[in-house]
């Protein structure tokens, strides 16, 4: 299932392409959380499911805000550095919950070989978000802008951990979280980036609405995933989706595959391997 997630975030990443023309990226992050919600509404009667107790509350809140603080940083990332900087800083994320897994999730253990896999699957991230620039062409990046990626990666890593703690208690199953996550992260990104919304149309919103049925697909399945699996570990496999974007791009796009790349696909492939042994 997470491998299917990264798969999906492949496609939904190439679909961004054309959706970052319609408006700037501030003011898309709101609009694309509030039509996930509205999306996903006509099915509350079937999948809903949540448990009210101050227990399950105070779960459930602090991922929602951990998942829109990292939105915003992740926003305030692109915003200020090459997306290639950005992409390869965030690559990290899944190096923050196999660190934390030990003290968070102490019934799980990770094998050499799984963390060597998490290792290589890294490594491969960060070669396969290069565009392979020559120095003459690269931009020039300010060190303290690097805080806005880094600060996404590491909040994105903790909460895979929140998460998976409602999940594996049946406080809560995906749908659900899904659902309130869109809406109350619509919400917080609204207030905090007040974005314009002159733009949108009932076309533009149609557009929108194609991607996000991949990018729907790829949360409900990393959620699944994360109800069973070691947080680390799904993590890792769920963010090899530069990996499908560059497979994607090569085959469907006709686009140039450099050899750094091709490296970076070899290691995420083989570090895949090793981290589901």
């Amino acid at each position: 299932m997470a491998v299917i997630s990264a798969g999906s975030g492949g496609v939904a990443a190439l679909l961004a392409r054309r959706m970052m023309r319609i408006a700037p990226t501030r003011d898309l992050i709101s609009v694309n959380f509030g039509l996930i919600f509205v999306m996903l509404l006509p099915a509350a009667p079937f999948f809903w499911h949540i448990e009210f107790s101050w227990r399950a509350l105070v779960v459930f809140m602090l991922a929602v805000l951990l998942d829109a603080m990292a939105n915003i940083f992740y926003f305030m990332a692109f915003e200020r550095l090459p997306a290639v900087t950005a992409s390869a800083v965030m690559a990290l994320s899944p190096l923050v919950a196999l660190a934390l897994q030990p003290l968070l999730e102490p019934g799980f253990r990770l094998s050499m070989l799984n963390m060597v896999g998490v290792g290589l699957v890294v490594t491969g991230l960060v070669l396969l978000a290069r565009n392979g620039s020559n120095a003459a062409g690269a931009v020039k990046v300010a060190p303290v802008h690097l805080i806005y990626p880094l600060l996404a990666a590491i909040l994105f890593g903790i909460n895979v951990f929140p998460v998976r703690t409602l999940m594996a208690n049946q406080w809560t199953n995906p749908y659900t979280y899904y659902l309130l996550r869109a809406l109350l992260v619509a919400l917080l990104t609204g207030v905090v980036l007040r974005p314009e919304l002159g733009w949108l149309s009932g076309l533009r919103a149609v557009k929108l609405s194609g991607r996000l049925v991949f990018v729907i697909a790829q949360w409900l399945l990393l959620l699944a995933a994360l109800e069973k699996g070691s947080p680390a570990v799904v993590k890792t496999l769920a963010d090899t989706s530069p990996l499908f974007v560059v497979a994607l791009a090569g085959t469907v796009l006709g686009e140039k595959v450099g050899w750094q790349h091709a490296v970076g696909a070899v290691l995420t492939v083989a570090g895949m391997v090793l981290a589901m042994r």
